[in-house]
């Protein structure tokens, strides 16, 4: 368990102005993201339909610039109001003092813990085009998901967009009623040409050559502003890790990024599977990755040997 005292914000309310082409769709910490993403599509708002059924909170959002198949949110957010725990002023910060990167902020890293977020809101566009670009995506449309009139294919609507990314999640997500998890798991890499270079070379190395040719797939596939993408999914994977159980805790079959309680998997079971992943991953591909869900309620040597690698 934890030992101390757990608050979840409870502020609630969304409020929008319209502006033209644009709304602003300003919403309470305390609300639920997959409802806010409800709302948007509802009212055929665009920017929020690739982030559907991800489980969690408003205020969350921001703080590791949450993203998922091709749309990230602080492409979308316009601020941010936030509680100064350090004096108890209320702010507002814009979009560029946020300090948003690939799945990080300034309340991630050098603001960590000094600020509450209290609402987030978000600019969002009356007319857009669908983000189709992840593979499971364009897969889902060409496989018959979208409309078509006569025999022509169209662009899916914002809510067959919704629709698939659902669909999509769930065939990836172990059902939450049945398995505990906390999401993906383990961030994706963000690396430099160097490293990727590095990388290629373990690969090479340590992997068959159908595997090295599928990383340069892969890094062509997933094109990002700051660095070569690569899914750690893919290298969790090729490292046979998949279903790889530690106490209760198991690395999920149909998602290798997510980690499950298949019963009564203890924080320990998690931590153990999270270095033993981290390990193997690291000794056969020189990849160093790196959790998304906070560790909270460890003593320093306990987080030492979960995040050591060697």
């Amino acid at each position: 368990g934890f030992a101390g005292l757990i608050i979840q914000i409870a502020l609630r309310g969304k409020s929008s102005v319209d502006l033209g082409d644009l709304v602003e769709l300003k919403v309470g910490a305390g609300e639920v993201w997959d409802e806010v993403v409800r709302h948007a599509v509802d009212q055929q708002l665009w920017g929020l339909e690739n982030l559907s059924n991800i489980p969690g909170l408003t205020g969350a959002i921001p703080v590791q610039n949450v993203g998922a198949y091709g749309q990230e949110a602080s492409q979308v957010i316009k601020e941010v109001e936030i509680l100064d725990r350090q004096n108890f002023r209320i702010s507002t910060l814009t979009n560029n003092e946020c300090g948003f990167a690939y799945r990080q902020s300034h309340f991630n890293t050098d603001w960590k813990n000094r600020f509450v977020i209290l609402s987030v809101t978000f600019s969002l566009h009356k007319t857009g085009r669908p983000n189709l670009s992840y593979v499971d995506v364009k897969k889902y449309f060409s496989a018959g998901g979208g409309s078509a009139v006569g025999g022509e294919k169209l662009m899916p609507s914002l809510n067959q967009i919704r629709e698939a990314i659902i669909e999509i999640r769930k065939n990836k997500f172990p059902d939450l009623s049945l398995a505990g998890c906390a999401g993906s798991f383990f961030k994706n890499l963000l690396i430099s040409e160097e490293q990727y270079q590095e990388l290629e070379s373990n690969i090479r190395k340590n992997f068959t050559p159908e595997i090295a040719n599928k990383l340069l797939e892969i890094k062509n596939k997933f094109p990002q502003i700051g660095g070569i993408k690569i899914p750690t999914g893919f290298l969790v994977e090729i490292c046979g890790l998949k279903g790889q159980t530690v106490g209760d805790a198991r690395l999920w079959e149909k998602q290798a990024l997510v980690i499950v309680n298949q019963g009564q998997a203890t924080a320990s079971d998690v931590g153990q599977l999270f270095n033993l992943v981290r390990r193997t991953v690291f000794s056969k591909t020189g990849a160093e990755i790196m959790p998304e869900p906070e560790f909270v309620g460890f003593a320093r040597g306990e987080l030492e040997n979960y995040f050591k690698l060697t």
